[in-house]
């Protein structure tokens, strides 16, 4: 779990004549680690995974380009899903709701409603457990913005329209 920071501050670091650099980081990245399907159990801290996963959240809430931010979402994805198999579902919701805080309420918050609609699509269970708050922020008022607003229904109805196999009647 330690290459995943190392990896992502590497392609954040880098200056524009290392591309070949940035590229095969971004390709190791993706094709071998955030495709992993057997998950780590042993030899993983769970204390500093969370630091990390909110360490990649507050680097999404600032993420310079677009293409970062998309490498940052499936970070965030992949630590998520690490730690929930490590039974920290609560505290992968409450991540998610503070970086949701955050970009329905400053104007300034560079994430965009890809990040949550993947999150909600890969890890429905979790999102479930905070659709209160994502309604209640739904209808706060708190947002800076009427296109933020509107986007804070679209995760909504995104995580309604995933969550309805989860709910039994």
């Amino acid at each position: 779990m330690d290459v995943i920071p190392a990896l992502i501050e590497l392609v954040r670091s880098a200056r524009s004549d290392e591309g070949s650099l940035v590229d095969k980081a971004s390709k190791i990245l993706h094709s071998k680690i955030f495709k992993i399907t057997e998950l780590p159990k042993s030899n993983v801290d769970p204390e500093k995974t969370l630091e990390d996963f909110r360490q990649l959240h507050d680097s999404a809430r600032n993420a310079p380009t677009p293409g970062f931010l998309a490498m940052l979402t499936e970070a965030s994805i992949f630590t998520g899903r690490v730690l929930c198999h490590l039974g920290q579902t609560d505290e992968v919701a409450a991540v998610y709701l503070e970086s949701l805080n955050d970009f329905v309420t400053r104007r300034k918050s560079r994430l965009n409603i890809t990040f949550f609609a993947q999150w909600i699509r890969r890890q429905l269970l979790a999102a479930w457990s905070i659709r209160d708050a994502i309604l209640e922020l739904c209808g706060s008022g708190k947002s800076v913005n009427a296109f933020r607003h509107l986007q804070a229904f679209q995760i909504l109805q995104e995580l309604i329209s995933k969550g309805h196999s989860l709910v039994r009647i």
